[in-house]
């Protein structure tokens, strides 16, 4: 019964298919090709369409369009790392302006309405909370679509069970 409970949530939740994929089907074979397509779109999308970003990774883009997956990912290590600190002082312009103008409108909040809570679960794209492991301890607010916010919940859940809890 509980099963069934739990899988008529996600039909609702609009993740059933999500959960296939990240619990169900073993996704760590040949994760490498998949890791790096997602890099190149998630750099590929801000490269064009971030105020932050606009323009900064078209030369790794470039350099690293018909090469191997290894040299792939030794470039990628390369690329420069931003600090905290640099993204406190670029504020919100990291964020695309879609999400800028409309910063309430997409807050994922918890406060005593799970009914509104799992509604914007179901809807789409959300601003998520993270906590750092950093000195200052400031949290940072991340935009993140329903499948990213998933897979990483049903990843985490996936660990565990493969570690016996």
């Amino acid at each position: 019964m509980r099963y069934f409970l739990i899988r008529q949530a996600f039909r609702w939740l609009g993740v059933d298919e999500l959960y296939q994929q990240i619990v169900v089907a073993d996704r760590l074979t040949q994760v490498r090709p998949r890791i790096r397509n997602d890099i190149e779109q998630l750099l590929a999308e801000v490269n064009r369409n971030n105020p932050f970003f606009i323009g900064k990774f078209t030369d790794f883009l470039d350099s690293v369009a018909d090469v191997d997956d290894f040299t792939f990912f030794r470039k990628y290590s390369e690329l420069p790392a931003l600090s905290k600190q640099q993204y406190a002082d670029a504020g919100l312009t990291v964020m695309p302006t879609a999400v800028v103008k409309n910063l309430q409108g997409q807050e994922l909040l918890f406060n005593g309405r799970p009914l509104q809570f799992l509604s914007r679960l179901r809807s789409g794209n959300f601003l998520m909370p993270m906590a750092t492991g950093g000195s200052t301890s400031s949290p940072l607010a991340v935009q993140m679509t329903k499948q990213h916010a998933f897979s990483m919940l049903f990843t985490f859940f996936k660990c565990w069970y493969r570690m016996g809890w």
